[in-house]
């Protein structure tokens, strides 16, 4: 994949994953604390032990925007998990179901 693609699909992926965080927490009126405790969970339940407290304290800081993801991050986890999408399969299962 050409890095300026993958650059260009990385900060759409994070600012798709910021706004669908918010929306959650605002469909449900969740605080900031329980939104990330529901999703952490889902994470945790659906990823069936592939995800660890590093993995999880990554995840908050991007969704919360605490940091920006970096090139190296995102071809990391590319790799890791091409085909799977923990973290919005845990937004959409509380949002829809």
């Amino acid at each position: 994949m050409k890095e300026k693609v993958f650059e260009a699909q990385m900060n759409l992926w994070q600012e798709g994953v910021r706004a669908l965080y918010k929306d959650l927490q605002e469909f449900h009126k969740w605080s900031d604390n329980k939104v990330w405790l529901e999703v952490e969970t889902e994470m945790i339940k659906n990823s069936k032990g592939s995800f660890g407290s590093d993995d999880l304290d990554w995840v908050r800081a991007i969704v919360t925007s605490k940091k920006d993801i970096t090139l190296t991050e995102a071809k990391r986890m590319y790799e890791r998990f091409k085909h799977k999408t923990p973290l919005l399969d845990a937004i959409k299962n509380l949002r829809y179901n």
